[in-house]
C-alpha cells in the first residue's frame, strides 16, 4: 500500500534543515520500493531466496535497502520530535 509522504514543515526545517535532504532520500527510496514491488509482485510470496533467480534476489536486496532508508528517516523524525517535546538538544 502506498504511503503518503509528508514534506517537512517550515518550522521542522528551521529546527533541522537536514530534513530537506532526508525527505528527498525518503521519497526516492519509497518510489524505488514501489517500482520494484510492481515489477516483481512475486517478492511478496518469496520462499527460499537461494532457489530464486539472481535478478529476483537483486530486486529483493534493493527493495529491503529502500525500506531501510524509509525506516531510518522515520526514526530520525521521531527522535527530533521526542527531543522537541522534551526540549532537549540532540548530540548531532
Amino acid at each position: 500500500m502506498p504511503r503518503v509522504l509528508r514534506p517537512p514543515r517550515v518550522e521542522d526545517l528551521y529546527a533541522a534543515p537536514e530534513l530537506a535532504a532526508l525527505s528527498a532520500f525518503e521519497a526516492t527510496a519509497d518510489i524505488a520500493a514501489l517500482a520494484i514491488a510492481a515489477a516483481y509482485p512475486e517478492l511478496e510470496n518469496l520462499g527460499d531466496p537461494v532457489d530464486e533467480s539472481d535478478e529476483l534476489r537483486a530486486a529483493l536486496v534493493i527493495f529491503e535497502a529502500a525500506q531501510s532508508v524509509v525506516s531510518a528517516v522515520n526514526r530520525y523524525r521521531l527522535a527530533l520530535e521526542l527531543a522537541k517535546r522534551r526540549d532537549l538538544l540532540l548530540p548531532f
